[in-house]
């Protein structure tokens, strides 16, 4: 196992809610999706790792808990990002465990 593939099983996506100015001062809810143990070459884990984020993203936005059209608007956002965020930070694993470049985009 090379070096890159080393640091990438070690490496962890965390899923964070994405908080209001109301919220910041509280503690923003987050989870941890572990990628030690996946093949980040395998298409099929990489499927999974995909399902296990958009779960852990529902979980962290209070998906399961909606309250009226606003906060189930509010949840749905966060949940958008939250998934896209963890998404886009597998599919940069992904890349460089295939031994490809990875360039990261900032918006």
């Amino acid at each position: 196992m090379n070096t890159i593939t080393k640091t990438i099983a070690s490496l962890s996506i965390a899923i964070a809610s994405f908080a209001t100015a109301a919220q910041a001062q509280e503690e923003v809810p987050t989870s941890e999706i572990n990628l030690k143990g996946y093949d980040l070459t395998s298409p099929a884990a990489v499927d999974q790792l995909k399902l296990k984020i958009r779960s852990s993203a529902r979980i962290v936005c209070g998906m399961n808990q909606i309250e009226g059209l606003a906060d189930r608007q509010r949840k749905m956002s966060c949940y958008k990002t939250a998934v896209s965020t963890a998404e886009a930070k597998l599919a940069t694993s992904v890349a460089l465990a295939n031994g490809n470049s990875a360039t990261l985009t900032v918006r």
